[in-house]
């Protein structure tokens, strides 16, 4: 979605609570957010479940995703790719840069 149609339903929103707000008095809450480069999960919860850097129930590295991806050499290496996981690109032209080969 574009910054313009955006901010078009935006207005939209504001001008139906306007509305709304006339007839019955109600509102309804808006809450700005904005996409970063990188995604989030969101809840502890949904990392965890999704077992991408320990098990589920054992809570172990191994076996999870981060478990089968990681042949780093170094600590740092590990990191950066346990971060990688956690908080995965969003941005389209990023990821392909990032994937690049040479």
């Amino acid at each position: 979605m574009t910054a313009r149609a955006s901010l078009q339903l935006l207005a939209l929103l504001f001008v139906y609570q306007k509305h709304k707000k006339a007839r019955n008095g109600s509102y309804f809450r808006c809450k700005v957010y904005s996409l970063n480069s990188h995604m989030t999960f969101g809840h502890k919860a949904t990392l965890r479940n999704l077992e991408i850097v320990q098990t589920l129930y054992e809570n172990k590295v191994q076996g999870s995703l981060l478990g089968i991806l990681d042949k780093t050499c170094t600590a740092m290496g590990g990191r950066r790719l346990k971060q990688w996981l956690k908080e995965p690109l969003n941005d389209k032209l990023r990821i392909e840069k990032k994937t690049e080969c040479g």
